[in-house]
């Protein structure tokens, strides 16, 4: 080899000594890379690694998730659920059997009988209303027209007295009496209000006006004693402090 040829040589192998100390440093203050297996990548996130979608972790190993007929991978990309109308059995990915009368639900697996229907026995029966009366809101059970009751399997007709209304409860009489009348057993009596006196918002009764109050079936006039007012309800009176009430009379019990 030449002189030049062999300085020339020398001055090379001398760079490439250098460039590759210089890499075994940055290697050691940066670190290496993490290695992974076959299939994964760096987690975008946090240290570590993660599998590719369409794999899942089977101890430091990403393994291909095998998809059965009518499947579909999750969000993840790690595992599978079965298509609408399937349901998970063992492996695979079982037809469900959805009876006549019948639709397929949001959850997977389920399904639900058609508004008149009920389901009984895996199948759906169509709800039998009698006359007089019209399907719940749930389409599976009936309820009675206001104005009839339940009877077994039919509607009956409620006797409404006069003076009286049907309700819509599937309880109790059935009805109530009109405002100003009280239901007396199987009646409606008019409520006899005297004067001075007012019907009460619930119409069970009577009450007096304000500065009356009620003696016997009449409203007569609160009377006043001295150094007293009106109470709150302005049926009945209280002393001015610092009185008290004795014997229908305010006084100072003060020592």
């Amino acid at each position: 080899m030449l002189p030049n040829c062999k300085m020339l040589h020398k001055k090379l192998m001398r760079k490439v000594l250098v460039l590759f100390s210089a890499m075994v440093v940055a290697t050691h203050v940066l670190g290496a890379p993490d290695s992974h297996p076959q299939n994964s990548h760096t987690k975008r996130y946090g240290d570590g690694w993660e599998c590719d979608y369409g794999y899942s972790q089977v101890d430091t190993a990403c393994v291909k998730v095998e998809l059965p007929e009518n499947a579909y991978l999750n969000y993840s990309g790690t595992d599978w659920e079965c298509s609408r109308g399937f349901q998970e059995a063992d492996d695979t990915c079982a037809r469900i059997n959805v009876p006549t009368n019948a639709y397929l639900t949001e959850w997977h697996g389920g399904w639900e009988c058609e508004r008149g229907y009920r389901k009984t026995d895996e199948q759906c029966v169509a709800v039998n209303v009698p006359t007089h009366a019209y399907l719940e809101s749930n389409g599976e059970d009936w309820r009675c027209d206001r104005g009839f009751r339940k009877v077994d399997e039919r509607c009956e007709v409620i006797n409404i007295p006069a003076n009286g209304y049907a309700t819509n409860q599937s309880y109790g009489a059935g009805w109530e009496c009109i405002r100003g009348y009280l239901k007396v057993q199987n009646t409606c009596i008019k409520i006899d209000i005297p004067k001075n006196g007012y019907l009460k918002n619930n119409a069970s009764g009577w009450a007096c006006e304000r500065i009356y109050h009620k003696v016997g079936n009449g409203c007569e006039a609160v009377s006043l004693p001295e150094n007293a007012h009106l109470d709150y309800s302005g049926n009945g009176w209280d002393c001015n402090r610092p009185l008290v009430k004795r014997q229908n009379k305010c006084v100072d019990n003060r020592p």
